[in-house]
């Protein structure tokens, strides 16, 4: 269910025509000087129940087959770096303005300021939220879920960029992807009481971790008339993208980054 408050174009969203594997970006940011990538569930070459463009090593998949699909995605878009941190669905956020770390590091968003350098997040009914700031070229991959709503990712994130980088909020670009809406997103009384005492955003047994993602990004200044919500609910379009509930648990994951051109 779209929310009234995203004031952003369904239209933004679009798949890259004529692209193999199936790959989505946001136009808006394409305009304002950044690159977006965010890969369908298909055009892969790993098996069921991870068909078929899994790029996770964490679900069971084997490390050959998500290299594979990293190395098909990365050729159609022409990246030659991604970075991804070890997703716990907590709030530690990744800071990199100078050099890019070996290895994965333990957090659930990443922010830099460095040029070319993909950040991204991977995602399965979790909402993959992207943010970036054109005056001050810095961008931001958010792992939200649940847990991570519950600990407000989204208003931390925004506020680091602005003390750590002196960026405008009002500028910030935000793009809402992929994710379980509240249509689907079905939990038990216990499970709702919490997240409504955390952050709101339900509708009995309904949860809305867009709508609660939404709410810290506009009470941080971002403008709403820079919030582009996919529109897309993992769930109901199950055959593009992975859901791990529609999936019963076993499935594989999709990217979400972006970076400064």
């Amino acid at each position: 269910m779209r929310n009234p408050k995203a004031l952003a174009l369904i239209e933004s969203f679009r798949k890259i025509p004529a692209v193999e594997p199936e790959i989505y970006q946001f136009q808006s940011f394409t305009w304002s000087g950044f690159d977006t990538v965010v890969t369908g569930r298909n055009g892969g070459i790993s098996p069921l129940p991870f068909n078929s463009l899994n790029l996770s090593a964490n679900v069971g998949d084997s490390a050959k087959n998500v290299a594979g699909n990293f190395s098909r995605v990365m050729e159609a878009t022409d990246i030659t770096e991604i970075w991804n941190p070890r997703q716990v669905h907590g709030d530690n956020v990744v800071i990199i303005n100078s050099i890019t770390p070996a290895n994965s590091l333990k957090g659930d968003a990443v922010i830099t300021n460095l040029k070319g350098l993909y950040t991204g997040v991977l995602t399965a009914d979790c909402l993959p939220i992207l943010l970036a700031e054109p005056e001050r070229k810095v961008v931001a991959a958010i792992h939200a879920g649940r847990r991570g709503c519950e600990k407000l990712i989204a208003a931390k994130v925004v506020n680091i960029m602005i003390k750590n980088f002196n960026c405008n909020p009002s500028k910030i670009l935000a793009a809402l992807g992929p994710c379980i809406r509240n249509c689907c997103y079905e939990v038990d009384a216990a499970t709702a009481s919490k997240f409504s005492k955390n952050c709101g955003c339900t509708d009995g047994k309904y949860l809305d971790i867009v709508a609660a993602s939404l709410g810290q990004l506009l009470s941080c200044g971002v403008n709403s008339k820079n919030v582009f919500d996919c529109s897309v609910c993992t769930s109901c379009d199950n055959a593009s993208f992975f859901s791990h509930r529609k999936d019963r648990n076993k499935t594989g994951r999709f990217l979400s980054a972006i970076a400064v051109r």
